[in-house]
């Protein structure tokens, strides 16, 4: 079994919390270098001055079988014992970790963290190979960083040789909820590309339902069940119109190539329907999406799940009735879940199969499931 040795060094706070040194506030240069002919610049910030004080915690891990603790701490055969090395700011945040000869060459992996003043990282930085190989603290990280991708990757892709930005990027809406309304991943073309008329970013948008997004409204009994697959009268959801203006969460994930997620939830939080784009033009409601509706009960349990196919059925019939075609849409399509008096999940079908169901003992353990082979 192996086992981890952890050594703990504490400076004392308010000597870190009371320096002036920029490195400690983790506060950005002002140097800035264009990234070819992206709009935005490259983001470097300044080195760590020499002699910093850190609080670190340092993590051996054996690879080997020990039966003394000091001969894994004491051990400098990176064949035989990991080490990990997690320096911190004053604030218990983690601003560097090292690990000891992890690189292909045994030299130390480096992977360096920043914060802005809000105490978010804004900046993902890559992790890189160091030249140092004794697991030190590293004074000038992202310079380090910089010239390990410039000078490692060219030589195999000469077709790349141009890129200057090892990091990826959270922009955050400016908002006490530090919600994310842009991610942006490494590279010239990525996060070298915000603000330009080629922008490639995830983005997010925080919306609320209209009646155009025509959201159904689904209720749904909790009577006793047959369990028999013919029955697809019992406990079937049943639509109640749409939900109102300012009724939902809607929440919009646009991908780097603008195609569009829809999540609509409740003010509970919970989806009721989630909409991914499938064609080029997609209309407000339901044309042009794959549409997947969930449906709850009255205590919060989800009971029916109707997939893209069925909701697309529904549509070329012009109806919301589950029941059609002597309820093969409901036996075929849909995903059935049932509960007991205790909330516990007690059978469930999925589309195209016979129930399956669990039986508990009286501390909610799960002891016996039965598939409809089985009956």
């Amino acid at each position: 079994m192996k086992t981890v040795f952890k050594t703990y060094l504490l400076i004392a706070a308010f000597f870190l919390l009371c320096s002036t040194l920029s490195a400690q506030t983790n506060q950005p240069s002002t140097t800035q270098a264009k990234v070819g002919s992206a709009v935005s610049s490259v983001y470097l910030p300044a080195a760590y001055p020499a002699g910093i004080p850190l609080n670190y915690i340092n993590t051996w891990q054996p690879r080997i079988p020990f039966t003394d603790t000091a001969l894994v701490r004491g051990n400098s055969n990176v064949t035989q014992v990991n080490k990990n090395t997690q320096y911190i700011d004053g604030l218990g945040r983690v601003i560097q970790s090292v690990n000891w000869k992890a690189s292909p060459t045994q030299n130390d992996l480096v992977a360096p963290t920043i914060y802005d003043a809000f105490g978010r990282e804004q900046y993902h930085f890559l992790p890189y190979a160091s030249q140092g190989t004794d697991g030190s603290f590293k004074t000038n990280p992202f310079g380090e960083q910089g010239s390990f991708y410039g000078t490692t990757y060219p030589a195999q892709q000469a077709a790349y040789s141009g890129e200057s930005v090892y990091y990826g990027k959270t922009n955050y809406e400016a908002s006490p909820l530090n919600r994310v309304v842009k991610t942006f991943a490494p590279g010239n073309n990525w996060a070298g590309s915000e603000g330009s008329a080629t922008e490639h970013a995830a983005k997010q948008q925080y919306l609320v339902s209209t009646t155009g997004d025509s959201v159904q409204v689904w209720n749904i009994t909790n009577n006793v069940l047959t369990y028999a697959n013919n029955d697809v009268s019992t406990n079937i959801p049943v639509a109640a119109g749409i939900y109102g203006a300012g009724q939902l969460y809607k929440n919009v994930t646009i991908d780097e190539q603008g195609n569009n997620v829809v999540e609509y939830k409740d003010k509970d939080g919970r989806v009721v329907l989630k909409k991914v784009q499938i064609t080029a033009a997609p209309g407000t409601a339901h044309v042009g999406w794959l549409c997947t509706y969930y449906v709850y009960d009255a205590i919060g349990n989800l009971r029916f799940v109707i997939p893209p196919k069925a909701v697309a059925t529904l549509l070329s019939n012009a109806t919301w009735d589950l029941t059609i075609s002597t309820g093969s849409l409901i036996n075929e399509l849909c995903f059935r879940y049932e509960y007991d008096g205790r909330n516990r999940m007690i059978a469930k079908k999925v589309p195209g199969a016979g129930w399956v169901y669990m039986i508990y003992d009286k501390r909610d353990r799960l002891v016996f499931t039965q598939d409809a082979n089985m009956g």
